[in-house]
């Protein structure tokens, strides 16, 4: 692993890369499910990458895939519980203070 990417796996300055252990409720090889602070909806869930990036579509092309078939995953159990499932991408939202030359 290079330093840099050691330096991304331990980052502590995102919620997403270390976040609350007591919300976290699955997790994957590609990424990771959490209960969202301030439910919107009952099952409110927070789905993120296992790569620190500002936006899903910054995935290169297998994470990407992984991702998102680990999100349908996630998606099918929440559908299972709730009856529906509506899913979003945040988009580039610097919820870390990230700059738009993150990654």
């Amino acid at each position: 692993m290079a330093d840099d990417e050691a330096a991304e796996a331990n980052r502590t300055d995102c919620f997403l890369c270390n976040p609350n252990g007591a919300l976290v409720f699955h997790e994957g090889s590609a990424g990771i499910a959490l209960a969202g602070l301030g439910p919107i909806v009952d099952g409110y869930t927070v789905v993120a990458s296992r790569q620190h990036v500002s936006s899903a579509t910054d995935l290169p092309g297998l994470a990407l895939k992984s991702f998102c078939t680990y999100a349908e995953q996630i998606r099918g159990k929440l559908v299972e519980i709730y009856g529906s499932c509506l899913m979003t991408e945040h988009g580039k939202a610097g919820l870390c203070g990230m700059g738009d030359d993150a990654q």
